[in-house]
């Protein structure tokens, strides 16, 4: 996102000039004995990157970074070149007309979906209670259709190919990415990549809520998710890349898997730094959530849990 659209998130107030400007009330004038700023006295030059206020007098040359920690964002998520570029209404996000829901197969090609579904070990109780579905036309056609709904509203679509012919394998809806099955009154969460591995993890968990990043990175949109929720423990499930050997590692040098490890420990630096909760991560991990046994994914949750420091840190990059 960019610095207009991060301050629309957060629900400021601002106001933008044709010359690459935007002014919004200051949000350090309280702390330098100013009162609340009730105007817009803050100027940020998005292009640029400085920052005055002509009330309380702060300034820095390089102002968006400061402005969002302040306001409780993550700038590292802000594209700063971005940020001089006008602000787009986001694409409505809406299921596909002809979308149906697998609970109810008519046909065929309903029936191959669901049971593509159902091997992959989601159960037919979890298909009617995250109202899975399936499309045969548009964008997400014959793909799985895993709504994602957050704060009672259709947030994301996550949609999967189940033919065995299609590419990409999984596509995502344009805009902001939300946790997939997040419960913001849960006290503790499991983070993993994908939709299934959520699910599979589902299983084995009772008070515990089980949710898919739908990647390898945190967006600041999931961040403010966890942050604003009940949730006091993130345990972090990655695939099992973390347990290969170093001369395994050379010798496969495969992108994915280290990108995957990067953004593992890039999700729990981020949680650890920004964040008061407990921050956990299983290890060893040898089989990926979603081709693990119940069995597995449950002694996995009871006795690898690791919690999160620089000891594990390194442990966990050199394992």
């Amino acid at each position: 996102m960019n610095f207009a659209q991060a301050l629309l998130y957060k629900g400021i107030r601002f106001k933008e000039s044709g010359d690459g400007r935007t002014h919004l009330p200051c949000p350090f004038c309280i702390e330098r004995g100013k009162g609340e700023d009730t105007g817009f006295r803050l100027c940020v030059h998005v292009s640029q990157g400085w920052g005055r206020c002509m009330r309380c007098d702060w300034k820095h040359r390089y102002a968006i970074g400061p402005v969002l920690a302040k306001l409780g964002m993550m700038p590292d998520d802000v594209d700063i070149e971005a940020s001089a570029l006008p602000v787009e209404a986001p694409e409505p996000i809406i299921l596909p007309k002809d979308f149906i829901r697998l609970t109810h197969p008519t046909d065929d090609l309903d029936n191959e979906a669901l049971r593509y579904v159902l091997k992959r070990g989601v159960t037919k109780e979890q298909v009617r209670r995250h109202r899975i579905g399936v499309s045969y036309s548009g964008r997400y056609a014959y793909r799985i259709i895993f709504p994602l709904y957050a704060e009672g509203k259709l947030r994301g679509i996550n949609a999967r190919d189940f033919t065995g012919t299609l590419q990409p394998k999984y596509l995502l809806n344009k805009g902001e990415k939300y946790l997939y099955n997040f419960d913001p009154s849960a006290e503790t969460v499991i983070l993993s990549e994908g939709v299934i591995k959520a699910l599979r993890i589902e299983q084995v968990t009772t008070t515990w809520c089980s949710a898919s990043l739908l990647g390898h990175n945190l967006t600041d949109t999931q961040f403010q998710q966890i942050k604003n929720s009940s949730c006091k423990h993130a345990i972090l499930y990655p695939d099992p890349l973390l347990c290969k050997s170093r001369y395994e590692r050379v010798m496969e040098t495969r992108v994915s898997e280290l990108t995957s490890r990067k953004g593992v420990l890039a999700i729990a630096d981020k949680l650890a730094e920004n964040w008061s909760g407990r921050v956990s991560v299983v290890h060893p991990v040898l089989h990926p959530a979603d081709d693990a046994s119940l069995f597995e994914l449950k002694h996995n949750l009871h006795d690898s849990v690791m919690e999160y420091g620089p000891v594990t840190r390194t442990r966990l990059f050199l394992a």
